[in-house]
């Protein structure tokens, strides 16, 4: 396992995120947005998301990029919205609560969850998620995630070879 790689982590492409990330930290305890740049890890691309931290009154989650196997397998483009409007999210608001604990603490996330949609369709997936900085790096602005499912997911249009493991 390479220096510093995560144990907890199964999926070989959420390794490669991670090895991604560690590499653009430059001494810091997490790396800025503007030393991460996805196309460098294009087998990830298509299960990447990236989110904005919004802090007001309440701090919401932006999802600035989702990528494309991801939002076939959602059924709708993740691109724009909040997660807090989430069908899923809004039924089980605690589903929040590692997006929080990225934003404030600045640490990672690994977690294996099961997400059943409004019809019935069921599937597993590892997700990470990771903190990045835009102006001030002891504050987390933005979360570069990915994830990765459990089982081959049926989705029209995108090919085999982007679906990962």
């Amino acid at each position: 396992m390479p220096d510093g790689a995560d144990p907890r982590i199964e999926s070989p492409f959420l390794r490669e995120l991670h090895a991604y990330w560690l590499s653009r930290r430059g001494g810091r305890a997490f790396p800025r947005r503007s030393d991460f740049e996805p196309l460098s890890i294009p087998a990830v691309l298509p299960h990447l998301i990236l989110i904005a931290v919004e802090r007001g009154a309440t701090t919401r989650f932006r999802v600035r990029l989702s990528g494309t196997f991801v939002d076939s397998v959602f059924r709708r483009t993740g691109t724009g919205r909040y997660l807090d409007e989430a069908p899923i999210n809004i039924r089980h608001p605690w589903r929040l609560e590692p997006y929080h604990a990225v934003s404030t603490e600045g640490r990672i996330d690994v977690s294996r969850t099961r997400y059943v949609d409004d019809e019935d369709r069921r599937f597993d997936y590892e997700r990470l998620l990771l903190p990045l900085a835009v102006d001030d790096d002891r504050r987390v602005d933005m979360i570069v995630g990915a994830l990765s499912f459990a089982e081959p997911i049926v989705t029209p249009g995108v090919p085999f070879s982007a679906r990962g493991t």
